[in-house]
């Protein structure tokens, strides 16, 4: 089940501004420009800091590399940044940042290939790319490469270092992450969808009129770094991550006969 407290806001849509002095839990839930069926839209979040100190806060889904800290001044105090100011530090840093995103991307061309059995070969295929220069890294969502073409009988490899999925599904839509169950008291429960999270192939070699799935490969999943797949059949072949399919992490494995 997804955890609640990362799910849900502590403070519902609409609700009044909750305000924080240092103790208890305050959480966003998921922010989305989305809203779920039935569901308010929950794409903003609010807090009143009432008492002066530095308060850290995380993103719970990337608390490795997503962090920050909220510095409150007392009432009287001077000097303080304005809104342009703070704008342009996000600015810098964000540019910073995408300038290491570029260099992740760089780094990521290319095809790593080994003989396989019967003279086949094993390819290797990145999904997502990471700078690890400075403390925190910067992530590339997106398979590296993006479109690869194999000879029947090869091998696909796929390998994470954050968390993706390589998921082939054989008929739209893309599964959910969640399925939704309803409860008489409190809010619903959001149970991992198996078709999302778990690893799934029903066949020795790759069959498009079956549902294919790495299941969640990285080292948040506690399962494996890597996933593999063997094409037998010619032909353009779509997969997508599930986690990160709506930001373009998206590909297509070519075969051609041997």
């Amino acid at each position: 089940m997804f955890n609640p407290q990362i799910a849900f806001p502590s403070r519902l849509p609409g609700a009044p501004v909750e305000t924080y002095s240092g103790t208890g839990f305050r959480g966003s839930g998921v922010l989305d420009k989305r809203a779920p069926p039935g569901a308010p839209l929950n794409d903003a979040f609010s807090l009143t800091f009432d008492t002066p100190g530095m308060y850290p806060y995380v993103s719970l889904f990337s608390r490795q590399i997503m962090q920050g800290l909220v510095i409150v001044e007392p009432a009287n105090a001077t000097g303080l940044p304005s809104q342009a100011d703070v704008d342009a530090q996000a600015q810098a840093e964000m540019a910073h940042m995408l300038a290491r995103v570029d260099a992740a991307r760089a780094q990521a061309q290319g095809v790593r290939r080994e003989p396989g059995p019967n003279n086949t070969s094993i390819l290797h295929v990145r999904a997502g790319a990471r700078d690890e220069v400075e403390e925190l890294g910067a992530e590339v969502l997106d398979f590296f490469p993006k479109d690869l073409t194999v000879r029947a009988g090869d091998t696909v490899v796929w390998g994470s270092t954050f968390f993706h999925t390589a998921t082939f599904v054989p008929t739209p839509p893309i599964p959910d992450l969640f399925i939704e169950r309803h409860q008489d008291a409190g809010p619903p429960m959001l149970l991992l969808n198996p078709l999302a999270f778990a690893p799934a192939k029903p066949a020795a070699v790759f069959d498009p009129a079956q549902h294919f799935n790495s299941g969640l490969i990285g080292p948040f999943g506690g399962g494996s770094f890597t996933w593999a797949l063997t094409f037998e059949r010619p032909g353009t072949f779509e997969y997508v991550c599930v986690f990160h399919h709506e930001f373009g992490m998206k590909g297509t494995v070519t075969v051609q006969a041997r």
